[in-house]
């Protein structure tokens, strides 16, 4: 069926005939020559993070998908240099030097400033594509959410069964747009995935000593304070490496290697039905259609896995998780940086291809931002100088030989200095860059003089009429310029008697 723009196409609401069960799938077709470009130019083996081509990208998959990978390049762009002086440290950590101490303190405190530095890199990053793509004012204009019903599904990164729970919850408050919608399922999901995420760290980084217990081995009946060898932040680097490790492996697992043999299963019951087929249609009495049918695009991608919102809340959600696990424990562990950033250099070729060959092509959806995951990394941003300030004075040796109450008032003294420069690069770093807030002015102003057909302000019109010029007198007699009292006829008979004379 095909119906013009214009008229509102065939008049199809194509998420509602989903929720009807009047169709399988809607989505729309890979271009093959347009994917092989893309493709070309992304997935190579040491194309770096900053030279990814996210207008191709944003182009083929929409802005929303082309934010994220815009998002995804710049983290770990700037991860390079956290990560370079992470290598530093560990290395002095390993090698006898009278810094070693203090390069652990000087790695947490760097790395609490560099997430907020990097955040207001990032607004004006966004903020700069926003104004690029036309996505300025997207969130103001857009359309009404049609009510479908969710998908429940499990993911390693939504926490399997609390996922269900919470979409569930978002679509009884009933969302005005897929934007709120999204923004309230981040906001309800992540409070219990930071638990589930950081929970053992903050235990063993901030509670393991103080708390608990282990059993006399001379006197079973009595119990003594579990103390750590020689300090807790050796135990909290250990178990983040073992996360790292874990995740990095589990999640290309289930992202790529899952999904490509369950989609290699399914091509291979397919091509079984098709020799079947073939068997059957060599029979002449078959017709010559049936025993030439092949299968067609559309039937080949709905083979695919789909990619929708959800499908993209997964990705945010690892990548803010493993911000976490880069600046919110780095004093222990300072090396995290640099796995997260070799993590994310095949998180890149990972996650497009995915897009590129194993799902649906995703329906294009606008965005102006990345939405709640912001102020979830502004938030972090700010734990991560509480955590790494506690770590220091309180859970590693640099101030073992002070006592307890000194190295309390060492952590609250350099807890509000490092929020004080934190709130001063917050302000003096501009969110939107000077001639993107410019531009966005300008098109405001024509938008709402062209298309609001707003009148100009009395100032305007007294300055146009200022500077009206004055046009001068006409005069008949002036040459080209005929007489309005004056007939046709009359000059023409005029013209006729001059040529007779």
């Amino acid at each position: 069926m095909e119906g013009d723009i214009k008229q509102e196409g065939c008049s199809l609401i194509l998420k509602e005939l989903i929720t009807r069960g009047a169709c399988l799938a809607i989505y729309p077709l890979h271009d093959d020559d347009a994917l092989q470009t893309i493709q070309d130019r992304w997935l190579t083996y040491l194309e770096p993070p900053w030279a990814q081509p996210i207008d191709l990208v944003k182009d083929y998959f929409g802005e929303k998908v082309g934010m994220y990978f815009l998002f995804l390049g710049t983290y770990s762009t700037w991860l390079f240099y956290a990560g370079a002086l992470g290598i530093v440290t560990y290395a002095l950590e390993i090698v006898p030097s009278p810094f070693a101490v203090w390069s652990t303190t000087f790695c947490g405190i760097f790395m609490s400033m560099w997430s907020t530095v990097f955040l207001e890199h990032w607004k004006s990053t966004q903020a700069r594509a926003k104004m690029t793509w036309g996505m300025t004012g997207f969130e103001d204009t857009e359309q009404d959410r049609t009510e479908f019903e969710g998908r429940e599904i499990h993911s390693p990164f939504t926490n399997g069964f609390f996922m269900p729970f919470a979409t569930r919850m978002n679509f009884i408050e009933n969302h005005r747009t897929e934007t709120a919608f999204e923004d309230n399922l981040i906001a309800k999901v992540f409070v219990f995935q930071f638990v589930n995420s950081y929970g053992a760290l903050f235990y063993v980084a901030m509670a393991q000593g103080p708390l608990s217990f282990t059993i006399g081995q001379s006197q079973p009946w009595k119990t003594q304070r579990f103390q750590c060898a020689p300090h807790c932040l050796n135990d909290v680097g250990a178990l983040l490496g073992t996360i790292f490790i874990i995740r990095v492996v589990m999640g290309n697992w289930d992202e790529v290697i899952k999904p490509y043999l369950a989609r290699l299963e399914k091509e291979y019951e397919i091509r079984k039905e098709s020799e079947n087929d073939d068997a059957e249609y060599e029979n002449p009495s078959q017709p010559e259609l049936m025993r030439k049918r092949q299968i067609s695009p559309a039937e080949e991608q709905y083979e695919k896995h789909e990619y929708d919102s959800l499908s993209l809340f997964d990705d945010y959600a690892e990548l803010v998780i493993q911000f976490g696990y880069a600046t919110l424990f780095v004093s222990a562990f300072p090396l995290a940086p640099m796995f997260a950033c070799v993590n994310n250099f095949i998180e890149i070729r990972v996650d497009g291809w995915k897009m590129c060959q194993n799902t649906r092509r995703p329906w294009p959806a606008g965005a102006e931002d990345i939405g709640t995951w912001e102020s979830i990394l502004t938030i972090m941003s700010i734990l991560a100088t509480i955590t790494n300030g506690m770590m220091i004075t309180q859970t590693s040796s640099t101030f073992d030989t002070l006592p307890e109450q000194q190295r309390l008032v060492i952590f609250i003294v350099l807890e509000w200095i490092l929020v004080g420069i934190k709130i001063v690069l917050m302000a003096a770093l501009d969110d939107v860059p000077e001639d993107v807030e410019m531009q966005i002015e300008r098109q405001d102003f024509l938008i709402s003089k062209i298309i609001g057909l707003e009148r100009d302000e009395e100032k305007d019109l007294e300055d146009d009429e200022l500077f009206e010029i004055e046009e001068p007198p006409v005069h008949a007699s002036d040459p080209g310029i005929r007489d309005p009292n004056k007939k046709e006829g009359d000059e023409e008979g005029k013209e006729k008697d001059d040529k007779d004379d």
